[in-house]
């Protein structure tokens, strides 16, 4: 189900062929006169390479499409100050430079460190599913923004891909141009946050690659999602919008281990707890709101009775899609220090951020 399936597909896909001498249709044109022929998503088990040759034949040329068509959105391709300022949530921004700052000091005080730590984990609250975590992450601008940007591609006439194997409706970000801003704001806040909430789930190696998309449920299309478990180590599930009924989350157990009943993980006999998207969970939820926990704890989409709810979903793993199963012991876990201060991470985890 992560990227890395979709690219070995490109050992099995076949060739477009060169563009016949004197054709001077645009790349956007030539990709509308395929949209006919592209594969209907039928497979909601196992899709990862529902009709893989063609899409990887075309995977070029659909690129070229969606740059030619333009971006609706320009500050969503690129993560820096601006899009900090206004599609990251306040609270984390300001709770995370704090942690960030207490951490790069040439002297840095273990005690203002912890208290900036501790300012970051208020932020998380528990839901009714052990290990599973409601976050302020991106705000509302964000959330309608992305919307837009979905419609504005599905206006373009380009054939987008579907997202996983499971869900048929949604886009791969990274077709659309948009995954380098998304792993910018992954390493930046979700790598150090996640740390914090389940430290023997995961450490600064296993946010080495992310594979991000937005899947959406909409009567007539996609209703509800099977039982399962990510690819990845950690996952953030963000409830982009906009009105709907039923689609709960129902988490069950931890996939591979029997961890300790608290409030870190949940047991593998844990009962099924819905954890729902919408503002009856209680004041202060609003779009842009998250969800973080370990990709290999169960969970499964509830039927959809109303509306539409489209979700943006991060996996996170290691290097060659590595994903832990086993968690870290004590002494292997993440400080406070070096989920903050870069230290003794490896060179590939380290991005400097104005």
């Amino acid at each position: 189900m992560r990227k890395c399936l979709f690219a070995m597909a490109s050992l099995f896909a076949v060739e477009s062929g060169p563009i016949p001498p004197g054709n001077t249709e645009s790349a956007l044109e030539r990709a509308r006169a395929l949209a006919a022929l592209a594969p209907e998503p039928k497979a909601q088990v196992n899709g990862e390479f529902e009709s893989h040759g063609w899409w990887e034949a075309h995977s070029e040329l659909f690129r070229d499409a969606l740059r030619e068509w333009g971006p609706k959105h320009e500050e969503l391709y690129k993560f820096d100050a601006t899009f900090e300022d206004l599609f990251i949530d306040e609270r984390l921004r300001v709770a995370a430079r704090n942690a960030y700052t207490s951490a790069s000091t040439l002297e840095p005080q273990p005690e203002n460190l912890a208290a900036a730590e501790a300012a970051v984990r208020a932020l998380a609250v528990p839901t009714a599913a052990p290990g599973v975590w409601r976050v302020p992450f991106f705000s509302p601008r964000f959330c309608a923004a992305l919307l837009e940007e979905l419609d504005h591609a599905e206006r373009s006439g380009v054939p987008l891909r579907r997202p996983n194997g499971m869900n048929r409706y949604g886009a791969m970000l990274e077709e659309l141009g948009l995954s380098g801003a998304i792993r910018g704001a992954s390493l930046k806040y979700l790598r150090p946050f996640a740390q914090l909430l389940l430290p023997s789930v995961a450490v600064a190696a296993d946010f080495d690659e992310f594979y991000s998309f937005v899947v959406r449920y909409k009567l007539g299309e996609d209703v509800e999602l099977k039982n399962h478990a990510d690819a990845s180590t950690i996952t953030l599930n963000v409830c982009l919008g906009t009105e709907f009924e039923g689609s709960a989350l129902r988490f069950g157990k931890f996939r591979f281990l029997d961890y300790p009943n608290g409030e870190e993980t949940a047991r593998v006999d844990a009962a099924p707890r819905d954890v729902t998207f919408t503002s009856s969970e209680g004041p202060g939820f609003d779009f842009g709101s998250a969800l973080i926990h370990a990709g290999q704890h169960e969970h499964a989409a509830t039927p959809l009775t109303k509306g539409a709810r489209s979700n943006l979903v991060i996996w996170c793993y290691g290097s060659h899609g590595v994903v832990r199963v086993v968690r870290y012991p004590e002494h292997e876990q993440s400080t406070a220090f070096t989920r903050w201060g870069g230290h003794d991470q490896p060179a590939n985890c380290l991005v400097n951020f104005p």
